[in-house]
């Protein structure tokens, strides 16, 4: 089932990005920085996120949160809504394959819509190309744009993807 996060989710979403990144970024982050993380500071950072208006959709499993995705109109641009972006999503290790990925991603693609965005943009680890690939199973297209992600003392590569809405 999905639904909208409050702020006293903040510690599940904590510990699912937490638990995701250790499965996704072996290569990219070193075990030091995911030995590092700390449940009580992200949930900090999602309670102040959260407070701040990103909406976060969730899917609950019987007993447990199983994905997460974090969405709102582009970062870094005027208030004038013409894109929406997605900030973060994530699906538990063990349930990825199961389809909880695409049911995110259509959710927030979906409001956007509601929303009156034109157009879905996101950013995503140059490296991580099974992220890659879901995207643009849906129809998302790299536009060559790329940042670094400074994690720490660690620097990720992106690359953004988009697609009309």
């Amino acid at each position: 089932m999905l639904t909208k996060a409050r702020e006293e989710d903040a510690g599940r979403i904590a510990e699912l990005q937490i638990a995701s990144w250790r499965a996704t970024y072996t290569r990219e982050l070193s075990q030091a920085f995911h030995d590092r993380q700390d449940v009580a500071v992200w949930t900090a950072e999602w309670r102040r996120h959260l407070a701040d208006g990103v909406t976060v959709i969730l899917a609950e499993g019987e007993d447990r949160l199983d994905g997460f995705v974090a969405c709102g109109p582009t970062r870094g641009r005027s208030s004038n809504l013409v894109e929406w972006e997605i900030y973060n999503i994530h699906v538990a290790p063990d349930r990825h394959g199961e389809g909880l990925g695409s049911k995110l991603f259509n959710a927030a693609a979906e409001l956007g819509q509601q929303r009156g965005a034109r157009q879905l943009a996101l950013w995503v680890v140059k490296t991580n190309n099974p992220a890659r690939a879901f995207y643009e199973a849906r129809g998302m297209k790299c536009d060559g744009s790329e940042q670094d992600h400074v994690v720490e003392d660690q620097t990720l590569q992106e690359v953004r993807y988009r697609m009309d809405l």
